[in-house]
């Protein structure tokens, strides 16, 4: 069986772009819309984890706002 001959310089003649493209531009969007989701889940599980029966918890109110400093958009480097 004969070896194929390595492509040492770029086809010329060939068009369009990498075929894994799309494949990118996909897992990307997908990655998005996880993002946005467990976003507005975690947004909603927080409200109901602070606000347990009428009262607001100190220690995890303090700690939440510790974890979103520096964990956040407020921790910038």
């Amino acid at each position: 069986m004969a070896a194929a001959a390595l492509q040492t310089e770029p086809d010329h003649d060939a068009t369009g772009g990498p075929s894994g493209v799309p494949c990118i531009i996909g897992n990307e969007g997908c990655e998005r819309l996880s993002f946005h989701g467990m976003k507005s889940i975690l947004q909603v599980h927080l409200t109901a984890l602070f606000v347990t029966a009428g009262t607001m918890d100190v220690v995890r109110i303090l700690f939440a706002t510790h974890a979103s400093f520096y964990q956040g958009k407020g921790y910038t480097q």
